[in-house]
């Protein structure tokens, strides 16, 4: 039988130049740095964990939330329904040292965003953040 799982993720947009800092997760999506908020923990203390083990990035400025959005989906046999709290934050990223539970990063530009896979919420939350 299915199991029915909720988590909720802490993603970080970081943006320049027009451009939007991604990275690619194992199953070919792009997608912000950030995970899921261990128990106690807050949104903010999530970034800072999630921005070191994923980027090796020790300083991160974080800002206001800038959306939400979720979607679901289904991994090893259990249906997944994850909200996602966008935050848009500041940092370093010209060192940039990624974790194995990423392929690449890449500094995407708004205009080329529709040239990556990602997932429909995602590609939704930047039709509203660009509009």
């Amino acid at each position: 039988m299915n199991e029915r799982i909720q988590r909720i993720s802490i993603k970080g947009l970081v943006s320049k130049d027009h451009k939007v800092f991604m990275v690619k997760d194992r199953a070919g999506n792009w997608e912000f740095p950030g995970g899921r908020i261990d128990f106690g923990e807050t949104p903010e203390e999530t970034l800072g964990r999630e921005f070191k083990e994923e980027l090796g990035v020790d300083q991160i400025e974080i800002g206001e939330v800038i959306g939400i959005f979720s979607f679901t989906t289904e991994a090893r046999g259990n249906d997944y329904h994850f909200i996602v709290v966008v935050y848009d934050c500041q940092a370093d990223l010209s060192k940039v040292s990624i974790s194995d539970e990423h392929l690449e990063y890449a500094w995407v530009s708004f205009d080329q965003l529709d040239q990556y896979q990602m997932r429909n919420s995602y590609r939704q939350f930047f039709l509203k953040f660009l509009a």
